[in-house]
């Protein structure tokens, strides 16, 4: 055997019987527990015990290295906001999931961001929802390349946003902040989920996501989406299996160049718009579509509808609180794919005969 990687076994062996843990790492941790122990979540973080049982710690199972630190909701509000220095968890080089959601924390202090965590390649996840972080940490975040999970959500990001640098990024969830433009960067052609939900965008926010070729769920429910929703900017996410599209005022969609798009679309969220009945004959054409929800819409005349409304593969239909009379079943009658219907508090009346 090599004489260095016989050091490295027998290293690893005097780690695993003795106290299951590496003292760079304890000393790491215990210098992080006076800014996330407000609530005595962390009362077992106690000098000379072993830190990979310590309570939002795990390790691996071999190396006895930390590769999860989950922090969240460990700050009091009432501290006030605070900065963080990034580069306390830099001793941590086998990270591989960081947690530090809720914690009201403001940003990092200069020079200490969390470009100080560029040499952690094993970092995949890093969780800073429910903080006031704004625009300016978004080039600290450029340097970790190996991240596959980034939630911003409910923070402080406002205006134009552009990730960039992250080219491992599968997740990308920037929710319930106030971004009025999303950029699409290059070199995210990983990403397979979005979250824009409940930003101050609009209708132009389709055409900037046109390069996300890998994409399988984007969730824009809640962000200013208005009037009539042209899918030509939609044509070349080939892989598009969920769109959550809720709580918008959307009322017709167009294929403005007939374009046969979001064949692969498997599950479409509507619900909360204010729809013209006649955009069914369009979500119709989405060939894989299996689950639709449209609960709490506002239709207008079904009578309107030109024809059967053929769904190839509908599988279930929820449209809870949406308003019509019995006249609904020329629009279900045809649908024999269809194996789940919900019509609670739909304003039916009368006799509701089931020919069909």
């Amino acid at each position: 055997m090599d004489s260095k990687w016989f050091c490295v076994l027998l290293v690893m062996m005097l780690v695993s019987l003795g106290e299951g843990c590496w003292e760079e790492e304890r000393t790491a941790l215990l210098q992080l527990k006076p800014f996330f122990d407000s609530f005595n979540y962390l009362h077992n973080w106690v000098k000379n015990s072993k830190c990979c049982e310590w309570g939002m710690v795990a390790c691996n199972n071999i190396t006895h290295k930390v590769i999860t630190l989950d922090l969240s909701t460990t700050r009091d509000e009432k501290l006030g906001e605070w900065y963080l220095n990034a580069s306390l968890f830099s001793p941590f080089q086998q990270l591989q999931s960081l947690d530090l959601s809720f914690n009201y924390i403001s940003g990092c202090i200069e020079n200490e961001g969390f470009e100080r965590l560029s040499r952690l390649s094993n970092l995949e996840k890093l969780n800073l929802r429910g903080n006031n972080f704004n625009n300016n940490i978004l080039s600290s975040l450029a340097g970790l390349s190996s991240l596959k999970y980034l939630d911003l959500g409910e923070n402080r990001f406002k205006e134009a946003i552009n990730i960039e640098g992250l080219h491992s990024l599968k997740v990308l969830d920037m929710s319930y902040n106030e971004i009025d433009t999303f950029v699409s960067p290059k070199g995210l052609s990983n990403l397979e989920l979005i979250d824009l939900s409940g930003n101050k965008l609009n209708n132009s926010i389709l055409s900037s996501l046109g390069g996300f070729s890998s994409l399988k769920s984007l969730y824009l429910e809640d962000i200013g989406l208005n009037g009539t929703i042209d899918l030509e900017g939609l044509q070349s996410l080939e892989n598009l299996e969920e769109f959550y599209m809720g709580w918008n005022r959307i009322d017709k969609f167009v294929n403005s160049k007939e374009l046969h798009n979001l064949t692969t679309l498997e599950e479409l969220i509507l619900d909360g718009s204010k729809l013209d009945i006649s955009f069914l004959q369009t979500v119709a054409t989405f060939t894989s579509l299996k689950h639709l929800l449209m609960s709490g819409c506002e239709l207008n005349d079904i009578s309107q509808v030109q024809g059967p409304i053929k769904f190839k593969n509908l599988e279930s239909l929820f449209m809870d609180g949406t308003t019509f009379n019995n006249s609904f079943r020329q629009i279900i009658r045809p649908i024999t794919t269809l194996k789940k219907l919900s019509l609670q508090n739909c304003g039916l009346n009368g006799t509701l005969h089931d020919q069909g």
